[in-house]
Parts: structure tokens; C-alpha cells; sequence
């Protein structure tokens, strides 16, 4: 699974990024992350590309077991009015 959810924070797009040789404490490696185009945030330094994907489209299910996303939130916001 190649494919990339939208940030859930702003809805952007995302992009992967690959960082090569990168000086951690006692080694150096090639690493990805998967950052938002729009808000910035992203994961942490991963060693695959796949890892930094999973990690990305991971989302934490709400009490209703749909995904949390920044759509929901805003919906859920304006259903309270």
C-alpha cells in the first residue's frame, strides 16, 4: 500500500521525503518521513519508505470506530451549534 492519506490535521497533501545518510548517535543511514505540504507536521525519521507510509496512515479510531480526521472534527464542531 503505496498510497497516502491526506493530513488529518489540515486535509493537505503530503509528501515523502528521503534524507540520505543521516548522522543518528552511533551510525548513519539513509531515512524517510512523510510530511504535510500544508501544516508541516509529519512522522518521525523511519528506515523504509514503507515504514514512514504505515506510520503516516496510521489513524486513531474514535469511541464510533470511524477514523479521526480534521473533516470529522470540523463536522462534529459544527453539529454542537
Amino acid at each position: 500500500m503505496n498510497e497516502l492519506k491526506p493530513c488529518p490535521f489540515c486535509g493537505g497533501e503530503v509528501r515523502i521525503r528521503e534524507y540520505k545518510n543521516v548522522e543518528f548517535l552511533v551510525y548513519k543511514s539513509d531515512c524517510f518521513l512523510v510530511q504535510c505540504d500544508g501544516c508541516g507536521c509529519g512522522t518521525s525519521y523511519e528506515l523504509t519508505e514503507q515504514s514512514a507510509i504505515a506510520a503516516w496512515n496510521r489513524r486513531v479510531p474514535t469511541n464510533t470506530g470511524e477514523e479521526t480526521t480534521a473533516g470529522a472534527i470540523r463536522q462534529s464542531g459544527e453539529e454542537g451549534k
